[in-house]
Parts: C-alpha cells; sequence; structure tokens
C-alpha cells in the first residue's frame, strides 16, 4: 500500500473552510478513483492550525495518478485559505494495526 501525506497550514479563522473544502470536495473525487483505498484527515491541537491529510492507495502509480490528474483542482480550491504552500511527502506502508483499532469500536 502506499500513502500520500498533504500538510496543510491554515490561515487564522479559515479552519472551518479549509476542512470544508477536504472533506465535501476532496473526499468525493478521492472516492471515485481507481486504486483509492481510505482516507484519513488530522487536525492539531497545538501550535498554529494545521491539517494533514493522508490518502492510501493500492499502488504507487494510482497515487501518482491523482496527483497528476485530479490534485490540482482541489489544491486551487485551498490555496485562499492556506498560510503557506502545502506540503506533500510520499510513503510505503509497511505495517498497520488501523483495522483492528475499528474493530474494537
Amino acid at each position: 500500500m502506499y500513502t500520500l501525506v498533504h500538510f496543510f497550514a491554515v490561515q487564522p479563522h479559515q479552519f472551518e473552510n479549509a476542512q470544508s473544502i477536504l472533506l465535501d470536495e476532496l473526499l468525493p473525487v478521492l472516492r471515485q478513483q481507481s486504486g483509492f483505498v481510505d482516507y484519513v484527515l488530522l487536525e492539531s491541537t497545538t501550535g498554529p492550525k494545521r491539517l494533514t491529510s493522508i490518502s492510501f492507495w493500492d499502488k504507487m502509480e494510482s497515487a501518482h495518478r491523482y496527483e497528476r490528474e485530479e490534485y490540482p483542482k482541489l489544491q486551487s480550491m485551498l490555496v485562499p485559505f492556506l498560510a503557506d504552500t502545502a506540503e506533500v511527502q510520499e510513503y510505503v506502508v509497511n505495517m498497520s494495526t488501523f483495522h483492528e483499532a475499528l474493530d474494537k469500536e
């Protein structure tokens, strides 16, 4: 499995707008993508408001196709609410117990 991790520094008083775009605009697009597996959105609890967006993909090629074809449109919607340029990092998932945590709920 492969992940794309986007880090967003959000302007003061724009957090709800940025979060809304990620949940209302990005998530439906992700769900339509071939190879998409899961999505996690994290909100910082310390310091300036930051959002960390983690998308999981079946393979690197699927993630790169999304980054090339769909993400630029979504990023342009976020720009007005960001304090800085979004940063992206890519990872291979070596291990996860996330499904076990969900099973316990």
